[in-house]
């Protein structure tokens, strides 16, 4: 650090004045304190987004207040004055601890006895949630919790029951509320299947190795139905995955094999779930979907697992996948011949009555003498056997409720019980794919859906639940989609939910530098339109609605609708060149028909131009179109008013990694959808060719009016021609790009971009003749 501004810093550190050393009310023994908030000419930056003046007048307590302090000392109040303000000001007011400075009311609160003291702003209750939104959601608050939230504002504002206000304004938050969700380990209670009989309750789902070859259309998929009680499996080889199929496959391998099941359980995550229920609805069996997220509910897929190391063993032994259709056997047999876990029985003996032995088994034990003359032993046998395979069921099956049970016991010794009921709030946590198409990254999205209402309670953990707001039953008929969820998925909401209002502050500009925010982007993940505040439940307390206008505008600008009106003309015209031909792109026209014949005069009608969209800060380039019949319906008068509607122009979804001069420019057109607001919200790029005109309802075209000679840089042009030596429609020509590139540098804006690397590749013939060898000497 350079020496004199060392010396400058410490000598301001062991100097004990501060700034409220020159308030009139200052005094040397009161206002030692450092500054948060400065007595300079220049406004701060909240205070020039925020009517402080008219807060202060909308707050019975303030109003009181500074009507107090006009009247008389900032120390003699009546008693009459102080029962008419919170509870929260009287003693200060006594101890001559708040005065009016700069049209704020500012509390001396010591921090030091008489020493130390930190002048603080206090807050008028309709700009409360404004100053929270700026310092917990705003670009440098980054939404931190309540703790670092609540040291940001004590150290400048303060208002009755601060912390209070700052707790309950953090749970509110919809941008918070809309990330936060991590899975509740603790709600995540086990619970077991009822023990029954053998093939009662099935566990059904299907498996895949995968495309086995290029050359195959079809990929192998395995039917795999596992006995809840035994753990029993039958494995069997699907041909097609329709739900006839399955269900033929079904009764075959299982139903006329073991017997009927009452009851069919599968994965609600599945992609094979609507078969499955097609499925049970052919065969007349009890269809049972587990909540969703619930993986661990579905025993099969513990098989799966073990499936997965044996093919993989033996795929790499034999060095091919094609051995499935041995492997899937062998892998069942030894699953059924092995115990069930935690007993000595085996899932065969409990299923159908006997071991599983292995060949080597059968080799090493002697054959079975016949016995043809005394018939007395065999019923004898037969007769012990039926008694005690009765009696072996039955032990089996109180061996493995008392496993599952104590297994149970053991997992939720740790564990919370639930404590949804009918008719609460909540969101739920989905999982999120990330999408290279669309931009989407799967961990940096909000991964969270509402609001839902839970419409009953299932027990063992599971809820159904509803979209907040539509009525279970309408008509007869489900109105809206009914989903089961596990209690861990689920989060209770607050009564009401607040999006931020951003401040036209530096962090904000600077975060909108080059992508304005969007119009709703809380609609997706809490179903919130255009910022406005959702109320779940109706408040308990009402108060008088927030004032505030927005006086800057960029406010303005952000809450027009999504057609900006066209900018008023320049009180002088630009200069201007000569009249363009139609092959010569030309820069400012001189007048208004010199402009509008050059248009008239191109075919393809290009132009470049600098434009900001709204709400975004730095200035860039774009390719527009001027469509005449457009600018005709619209009534905008080119001729006098020099008004043209443009239709923008983007490179071609394929041509994102090419450069400018090589890339295809085509019409941006995007889905829509209006919401209730009648505010238009915008969906992905569709793509339509240049001559192609989709539905309107469906599909909305960025284009706008603009005063053309204002934001014009290069046009008109045109597309370069198709002929022998080009044979690919709409490619601007490089001549165009190169002279446009030095407008961009003249303009300060970021010049296009040049090169072939990232275009196609020019193909090159090699040789292949051999290198002749030197001889040598």
């Amino acid at each position: 650090m350079p020496s004199p501004l060392a010396s400058a810093l410490l000598q301001q550190i062991d100097s004990t004045k501060s700034f409220l050393d020159n308030l009139p009310f200052a005094s040397s023994d009161f206002c030692d304190s450092f500054p948060c908030y400065t007595n300079q000419s220049a406004p701060s930056p909240i205070s020039s987004t925020l009517n402080w003046t008219e807060a202060y007048s909308n707050d019975p307590s303030t109003h009181t207040i500074i009507l107090g302090l006009s009247n008389h000392d900032n120390n003699k109040w009546s008693t009459l004055e102080l029962n008419n303000i919170d509870k929260f000001y009287p003693q200060k007011l006594r101890n001559g601890e708040i005065k009016l400075f700069q049209g704020k009311l500012i509390h001396n609160k010591c921090i030091f006895p008489k020493t130390k003291y930190i002048a603080l702003i206090i807050v008028p209750m309709s700009l409360r949630q404004r100053i929270f939104d700026y310092y917990h959601s705003g670009p440098l608050g980054a939404h931190m919790g309540e703790y670092k939230t609540l040291s940001c504002i004590r150290l400048c504002f303060t208002w009755p029951q601060l912390r209070t206000d700052i707790k309950s304004m953090l749970q509110t938050c919809a941008h918070c509320q809309a990330y936060n969700s991590w899975r509740s380990r603790r709600l995540e209670v086990h619970f077991s299947w009822p023990v029954t009989s053998p093939f009662y309750i099935m566990h059904c789902d299907l498996w895949s190795p995968g495309q086995l070859s290029s050359s195959s259309s079809k990929n192998i998929h395995l039917l795999n139905c596992m006995c809840d009680l035994s753990t029993f499996v039958v494995s069997s080889i699907a041909s097609d995955t329709t739900a006839a199929t399955l269900a033929h496959i079904f009764i075959l391998q299982v139903l006329l094999t073991f017997g009927t099941c009452a009851v069919i359980v599968v994965d609600a995550d599945s992609s094979f779930y609507g078969t499955f229920k097609a499925m049970c609805k052919i065969l007349k069996v009890h269809f049972w979907p587990l909540a969703r997220g619930n993986h661990k509910g579905l025993s099969v897929k513990h098989y799966h697992r073990f499936l997965n190391k044996v093919v993989t063993i033996s795929a790499e032994e034999q060095g091919t996948l094609h051995i499935i259709h041995q492997v899937y056997k062998l892998a069942q047999y030894a699953w059924n011949s092995a115990p069930v876990h935690g007993t000595d029985i085996s899932r065969s003996l409990i299923a159908i009555g006997r071991d599983l032995m292995f060949p080597l088994d059968m080799e090493l034990r002697p054959l079975p003498s016949l016995n043809e003359s005394n018939q007395s032993e065999l019923y004898e046998y037969l007769c012990s056997m039926s008694n005690n395979s009765k009696f072996a069921t039955k032990v089996a099956k109180i061996i493995i409720e008392e496993r599952r049970k104590s297994m149970r016991d053991r997992v939720n010794s740790s564990k919370t019980l639930p404590t949804f009921k009918v008719g609460d709030v909540v969101k739920v946590h989905v999982q999120v794919q990330s999408s290279a198409e669309n931009n989407k990254v799967g961990k940096l999205s909000y991964q969270i859906r509402g609001p839902y209402q839970i419409i009953k309670d299932h027990g063992n953990n599971s809820y159904d639940i509803q979209r907040y707001g539509q009525p279970k039953i309408e008509y007869g008929q489900p109105n809206g989609a009914i989903k089961k969820h596990q209690a861990c998925d689920l989060y209770l909401l607050p009564p009401n939910l607040y999006p931020s209002n951003p401040l036209d502050t530096l962090d904000q500009r600077f975060l909108n530098y080059d992508h304005p925010p969007i119009q709703n982007p809380l609609h997706r993940p809490l179903c919130i339109e255009s910022r406005a505040d959702q109320f779940l439940f109706p408040p308990t307390i009402i108060q008088q609605p927030l004032q505030d206008q927005p006086e800057h505008h960029l406010d303005i600008e952000a809450i027009a609708p999504h057609l900006p009106t066209p900018p008023s003309p320049p009180s002088t015209p630009p200069p201007l060149a000569s009249t363009p031909s139609s092959s010569t792109p030309t820069l400012n026209p001189s007048t208004s028909p010199s402009l509008h014949e050059s248009i008239l005069a191109s075919h393809d009608k290009l132009f470049f131009i600098k434009y900001t969209p709204t709400g975004a800060i730095r200035e860039r380039w774009y390719l527009i179109q001027i469509d005449l019949e457009s600018t005709e319906d619209a009534g905008l008068d080119p001729i006098q008013t020099q008004n043209y509607w443009c239709v923008f122009h983007a490179k071609h979804v394929n041509n994102e990694k090419k450069s400018n001069e090589l890339a295809r420019w085509w019409p941006l057109w995007y889905e829509y959808t209006t919401g209730n607001d009648s505010i238009i919200t915008y969906g992905k790029r569709i793509l339509f060719r240049p001559d192609q005109l989709p539905s309107e309802e469906k599909y909305v075209q960025w284009a706008e009016s603009f005063h053309l000679p204002s934001i014009q840089l290069l046009g008109p042009f045109n597309f370069l021609p198709i002929n022998s030596s080009n044979r690919t429609k709409n490619l601007v020509p490089v001549s165009i790009w190169r002279s446009f590139k030095d407008i961009c540098i003249a303009e300060y804006l970021e010049p296009p971009t040049f090169g072939p690397r990232n275009g196609p590749e020019i193909p090159t013939t090699r040789s292949r003749k051999k290198k002749r060898k030197s001889s040598s000497s």
